[in-house]
């Protein structure tokens, strides 16, 4: 609860000292087009989760990236399914990958042993978050049909 806490406040405070703008120019300056900036992001969220905790980082950067998605022209759900996919990418990357340590731990195996397995549900599921950038409406088709 303390690392969410913290978490949150330095999301809020990132808000209020316009980080989100910057970000969002500094992106749009290399790509304006939809699916190159959920690229970037998807690759900057992968990195982050190597060195973070997933929760820690879906409170911070959800806040920080949303103006970003918006602006473009993104889903707000297509987005949120996105980032958390992404993030559970980064659960099972070490160095800080909790869950790769808890399988590891529950599995009784090394740590290189169950990366020769995972890196195989790593690939499919980094498919299928790139197959969902592609096709959002594989993801917003249900939203917009009880929405609409």
């Amino acid at each position: 609860m303390f690392i969410l806490g913290a978490a949150s406040a330095l999301g809020k405070i990132a808000v209020r000292a316009n980080i989100p703008q910057e970000i969002a120019s500094s992106m749009i300056q290399i790509t304006n087009h939809p699916v190159g900036i959920m690229l970037m992001i998807v690759g900057v969220l992968i990195f982050l989760g190597m060195i973070m905790e997933d929760l820690s980082l879906l409170v911070i950067m959800g806040p920080l990236l949303m103006p970003i998605v918006t602006q473009v022209g993104v889903d707000p759900v297509h987005f949120g399914v996105i980032m958390v996919l992404t993030l559970q990418l980064a659960m099972i990357t070490p160095p800080v990958g909790v869950g790769f340590y808890i399988a590891c731990y529950y599995a009784e195996v090394d740590m290189i042993t169950y990366s020769k397995v995972v890196i195989w549900f790593f690939l499919a599921l980094l498919g299928v978050v790139f197959l969902l950038i592609l096709v959002p409406e594989i993801v917003t088709f249900v939203p917009n049909l009880v929405f609409d």
